[in-house]
């Protein structure tokens, strides 16, 4: 729906006149002279009225014998507001534009030479300014404490206040020591490329996912793996049940063995039970050291979205 085509429905539907038509049109389909007699008004006032709403596209006629009826367009009253909202602005392109001039100006504003002069006492501009720095930092990369502080440096002698700052504004995460750059989610919901996978599961690793307490899973980083991007959904199917999990993916982390990816990661988030011991070498069950060392690994962060399926009954 454009926005002229949602304007025309929003003033279509302010008017008491016509919601008392849609009313009496969404019990059973009648002609003017009808409508007319029962809400009190006169048959020209009627026509003016339907024709309006008909121009909104939430009305229709046809011919039965010698009457003209008028019908409910259910379809367009099923519309949410929401979903009208929510399209794509017909001024996008200039708002987008608008922005961009306004994020320049700030950086022109507090940057010189490629320094930050200050950190800005206002939120949104602040973050106009992290975002800038954060691009000095790349996705799906690990880096630890020194290197993220020389990195800040460049820009700004008081690394630990914006370093701390990036974190705040999910720009930088950080867990066992080390850091990396936050992927934005609307980054992922812009993709027009989403691609679906499937992934068999072993039924105890199938449970933990779907309880939210395996939130990422290790695979070989080969040809296969390699088309799985951010933003991407896998299904996820129990090799005992049949049942089928469906997740997104959130995060990619590489490494060139499963040790580092041991080492980087809570075991629990891993697959593992609080109580066991977590020793890389159990992947050499599933993957040979020779592939290991040709394509690398990579840990799948995920989250569960929905159980489809058990067999052929749903859950």
């Amino acid at each position: 729906m454009t926005e002229a085509e949602a304007i025309r429905l929003f003033k279509a539907l302010a008017d008491s006149s016509r919601l008392q038509i849609l009313k009496s049109l969404a019990m059973e389909d009648m002609y003017v002279e009808r409508l007319a007699e029962r809400l009190g008004l006169s048959a020209p006032t009627v026509s003016f009225h339907l024709k309006k709403l008909a121009d909104a596209g939430l009305v229709r006629s046809y011919k039965a014998q010698y009457y003209t009826m008028f019908a409910l367009c259910r379809e367009a009253l099923d519309l949410s507001v929401l979903s009208i909202v929510s399209q794509r602005s017909d001024e996008a392109a200039e708002q987008a534009q608008r922005e961009r001039a306004y994020q320049q100006k700030v950086l022109d504003s507090f940057f010189e030479y490629g320094k930050l002069k200050t950190i800005p006492t206002q939120r949104k501009k602040e973050r106009i300014v992290l975002e800038e720095i954060a691009k000095a930092f790349a996705y799906d990369c690990r880096y630890t404490e020194k290197e993220v502080n020389l990195t800040i440096a460049d820009f700004y002698d008081d690394f630990c206040t914006i370093r701390r700052d990036m974190i705040a504004e999910n720009l930088l995460a950080r867990a066992d020591g080390l850091y990396w750059r936050v992927r934005p989610d609307a980054e992922m919901d812009m993709r027009s490329d989403i691609m679906t996978h499937k992934m068999n599961l072993w039924h105890d690793s199938f449970v933990k996912i779907q309880q939210g307490t395996k939130t990422i899973e290790m695979r070989l980083w080969d040809e296969k793996r390699a088309r799985i991007a951010v933003g991407d959904r896998i299904v996820f199917t129990d090799t005992e049940t049949g049942a089928e999990l469906l997740c997104v993916v959130i995060r990619l982390h590489r490494y060139p063995n499963f040790q580092a990816l041991y080492a980087h990661h809570d075991k629990v988030s891993i697959g593992y039970a609080e109580q066991e011991p977590a020793d890389p070498n159990d992947m050499l069950l599933y993957y040979s050291k020779e592939d290991i060392a040709k394509y690398g690994v990579v840990g799948i962060e995920l989250q569960a979205l929905q159980t489809l399926m058990c067999r052929n009954r749903c859950i």
